[in-house]
């Protein structure tokens, strides 16, 4: 979903303001890349090499055992639950935290191993969700699974989370139809391409008023919000949208980043990887620790006009906007970045299935 919404939608809805920053042929470029590095992917799945790795794995057990199943997940609810008290309780209090658009946490002064703990509970409610469906549960236990990932599900939503109401939606999805080793219906996966993509519409323009565990709709002009937010057949106003395109868009970055590497920005050769390594060392041992996960892009952040300046300790490094699998593999190497890894995630997908479906 969130593959179309930058790489289909973005260029179709938003190609005036594009084209209007760059040419024709960096647009024209840029969805040439992006179609190579699909057909790449679809190269690597096909290939032996994901079938060969998915059998030399161990096996999955013939069946999951449901009580270690229920722990697993009731220990990942309460680390999440664990996280989330810690961020509220930097706010002084959970009014406090809740006045604050995105939660009040502050930042600044927390550690952030330990907040890091409250992305436990999304993890935790699709294990439980996974669990009701797996196991042969009472009614009410499968209710109260997913009842707890619906209020789950509207509280990332209230806390203005797009990544994790997409990702969250998505494994609810995941948790209904894997056990029962079906695909949903393309009508179903259409209708929630549209509703997600409104939804994260919603709360990028409006999640600055989400307070008090209140959406405070009274607060936004509605109609205002459907020329914004909707699709074009829907009643949403193209020209509003096109005002409002911003050159942080993703799929600028992308553009931006085909244009701009390597003839004015050098290639980064992957160094923002380096974060893998560099972010597990805590800041008592390294007082000026480096941020390759945020150095490696600045070359192309640089040259995009709004931009938002980081917080990051006390540094003018710029973050966001996502640079997108295409954007990451081409400021890395260029097209051959982008083939490899559109070829080897092919084939790691390829692994998952053969992994999934080897009994």
């Amino acid at each position: 979903f969130y593959g179309i919404s930058v790489y289909l939608m973005q260029p179709a809805i938003y190609n005036k303001p594009l084209l209007a920053w760059h040419s024709e042929s960096v647009f024209v470029g840029t969805l040439t890349v992006i179609l190579a590095g699909m057909i790449a992917v679809v190269i690597g799945y096909e290939q032996p090499a994901g079938v060969r790795a998915g059998t030399r794995l161990p096996a999955f057990p013939d069946r999951l055992n449901p009580v270690r199943f229920k722990w697993a997940a009731s220990i990942m609810i309460a680390l999440g639950l664990l996280g989330y008290a810690y961020l509220i309780a930097s706010a002084g209090s959970l009014q406090a935290w809740l006045s604050v658009a995105r939660g009040g946490t502050d930042y600044e002064n927390i550690n952030a191993w330990i907040g890091q703990l409250s992305y436990f509970l999304t993890l935790g409610i699709i294990l439980l969700n996974f669990h009701v469906e797996i196991h042969p549960v009472s009614y009410g236990t499968r209710g109260a699974g997913w009842a707890a990932a619906l209020l789950h599900l509207l509280f990332m939503l209230y806390l203005g989370s797009r990544s994790r109401v997409i990702a969250s939606s998505l494994l609810m999805l995941a948790a209904y139809y894997l056990p029962r080793r079906r695909n949903p219906s393309l009508v179903l996966l259409a209708i929630m391409g549209v509703v997600l993509a409104v939804v994260v519409n919603f709360q990028l323009h409006y999640r600055d008023k989400f307070t008090d565990l209140s959406l405070n709709i009274a607060q936004i002009d509605m109609q205002e919000a459907r020329e914004r937010i909707a699709p074009n057949f829907m009643g949403g106003d193209a020209t509003l949208k096109d005002s409002e395109y911003s050159a942080g868009g993703e799929f600028n970055c992308v553009m931006s980043t085909i244009e701009l590497v390597p003839e004015i920005v050098p290639f980064n050769y992957g160094y923002g990887f380096l974060e893998i390594f560099t972010r597990p060392i805590p800041r008592a041992i390294w007082p000026d620790k480096r941020y390759p996960g945020l150095e490696a892009y600045q070359g192309v952040l640089r040259q995009l006009d709004n931009s938002t300046p980081a917080t990051v300790r006390d540094t003018d490094l710029i973050m966001g906007p996502a640079f997108t699998f295409i954007g990451v593999w081409y400021y890395a190497g260029g097209i051959l970045a982008v083939l490899a890894a559109g070829i080897v995630t092919g084939i790691c997908l390829r692994m998952v299935r053969t992994i999934h479906d080897r009994n």
